[in-house]
């Protein structure tokens, strides 16, 4: 049913429903456990799952690094709508945005349906949002024993998106899921740090 995705280019993961998404992200962990692929290709696999499953604009794989209140973000992966894989680069620093940092943190899950409205993103939208036509966020955090160290960024590019509530558990699901392969692979999430190259 799976074979391996080639290097670069289209996932080849079935997307059918969702215990196929949930099947296709598990055999992508087996896959990095098992060596077969790297970090790199993980990324920009799991990019890709999330979202085609979701149908937002485009997805992005962010690391945290950093002690509390001097944490920094930074994007790994993206992948977009048109099925373009790109590189990250992007930071975003906790001191400028403490309290979106803040809840992102203790509830595990950041949604904003109106990126322009949302007080807690103000101090993000001139520097961030606004160039990137981002209008709408669902984000979800990675956790292993009680440390954040990444971000599942779902945006929605143009134009404002209600999350519903079953997008908003299932992107939960998977990044417990995505912390599960780290669990499985070692104590520390270091497997998750790597170059920032994409293809």
């Amino acid at each position: 049913m799976y074979r391996q995705a080639p290097a670069a280019g289209a996932s080849t993961l079935p997307m059918s429903n969702d215990p196929a998404l949930d099947a296709s992200l598990k055999f992508l962990g087996a896959q990095l456990a098992a060596g077969d692929i790297d970090r790199p290709h993980y990324r920009r696999e799991l990019a890709a799952l999330v979202q085609r499953a979701l149908g937002c604009s485009r997805v992005g794989l962010w690391q945290i690094q950093g002690d509390s209140g001097r944490r920094v973000m930074r994007c790994l992966a993206r992948h977009d709508e048109h099925g373009g894989a790109h590189p990250g680069g992007d930071e975003i620093h906790e001191h400028q945005y403490r309290d979106y940092f803040a809840r992102l943190v203790q509830q595990g899950v950041y949604v904003a349906h109106d990126t322009a409205t949302d007080p807690v993103l103000a101090p993000m939208f001139p520097s961030y949002l606004a160039p990137h036509d981002v209008r709408a966020m669902l984000d979800a955090a990675f956790t292993l024993n009680g440390q954040t160290f990444g971000v599942v960024c779902c945006e929605q590019l143009g134009r404002e998106r209600t999350w519903a509530l079953a997008e908003i558990t299932r992107l939960k699901r998977w990044a417990s899921m995505v912390s599960l392969h780290t669990a499985r692979l070692e104590r520390e999430p270091s497997w998750w740090e790597g170059p920032l190259e994409v293809v």
